[in-house]
């Protein structure tokens, strides 16, 4: 299987009504949805080395980014608001299963494991004298 989606940080115009009853309508340039970045991928295989026996492997990698916040070409930290995060995970297994006793019975191997990579901001930059 394979999947990726990206989306763009959605900034939703906002409404101020002023003293005169006129309307103004402009964006404060902070997210009310985060960009997204995800990808995602793997597979199940098998091998038959004999008719009473199965090896079979599977993986799995997920990717996901997503940042939320001001909406600037800075690193998070430097947002005057803003949450940031990634995570990176890679996980898979292997089973082994051998049939025995005229296939009446049989015998069934597991190892499985992660490896994840998770970042995460959250947070606001100081304002000196406020």
């Amino acid at each position: 299987f394979v999947n990726r989606r990206y989306r763009e940080a959605y900034d939703h115009p906002g409404i101020t009504l002023m003293a005169d009853g006129s309307e103004k309508i402009e964006k404060d340039n902070y997210s009310e949805l985060p960009e997204l970045r995800n990808n995602s991928f793997g597979g199940n295989l098998f091998f038959r080395p004999r008719p009473n026996q199965k090896l079979e492997v599977n993986f799995t990698s997920l990717y996901e980014y997503r940042y939320g916040g001001e909406m600037i070409d800075k690193e998070a930290h430097l947002a005057k608001q803003s949450e940031e995060r990634m995570h990176n995970i890679f996980m898979g297994g292997v089973d082994y299963q051998i049939n025995f006793n005229d296939d009446n019975s049989s015998f069934i191997a597991y190892a499985a494991g992660q490896i994840t990579d998770r970042r995460h901001y959250t947070g606001l930059y100081p304002v000196r004298g406020e």
